[in-house]
């Protein structure tokens, strides 16, 4: 990674783009933290929604967070502290699958793939679900979704 982050920066402009022309979606901020060993971080809002997209420069990953935007009517309604949900716990919970969490996966040591590899499948898979995930963010299925990241619950998966 480039040392002020523009390499991760114009990645994520690129694969992301879709969140912006389509779903208008804004960049809200851009940081890269040199004393963080690399650490980039992306965060786009819209009315509904917000998504944090960061790279770990020691691991070598890119991870996707995404929350009620603090504008949204559900965001109010929930009247608690602001949540980020990873792009597994929110796919498993559309798919209805049970929210495990394996500390050591099969392929935990292999060498992570390129930045770009990654950032184009997590751009992909996010955009597959993101008609459910708008919905999900802006219902009161919201509050599930907290139980289930917990490990409180397991669910049926959410109707199309």
């Amino acid at each position: 990674m480039k040392k002020n982050g523009k390499e991760f920066f114009e990645l994520v402009r690129r694969y992301f783009a879709y969140l912006i022309k389509e779903y208008g979606f804004v960049i809200v901020s851009e940081k890269y933290d040199s004393k963080s060993f690399g650490e980039c971080e992306t965060l786009l809002e819209s009315n509904n929604c917000r998504v944090k997209i960061r790279f770990d420069d020691r691991e070598e990953t890119v991870s996707i967070d995404i929350g009620p935007s603090y504008k949204s009517p559900t965001f109010k309604a929930i009247n608690g502290p602001t949540y980020w949900y990873d792009d597994i716990t929110i796919v498993k919970f559309l798919k209805g699958k049970k929210n495990t969490r394996n500390f050591a996966p099969s392929d935990a040591f292999e060498k992570p793939k390129p930045i770009e590899q990654q950032m184009g499948y997590l751009a992909e898979t996010i955009r597959s679900y993101w008609p459910e995930i708008i919905k999900l963010m802006n219902s009161e299925r919201l509050i599930d979704l907290q139980k289930f990241a917990n490990g409180h619950v397991s669910l049926k998966p959410v109707k199309k």
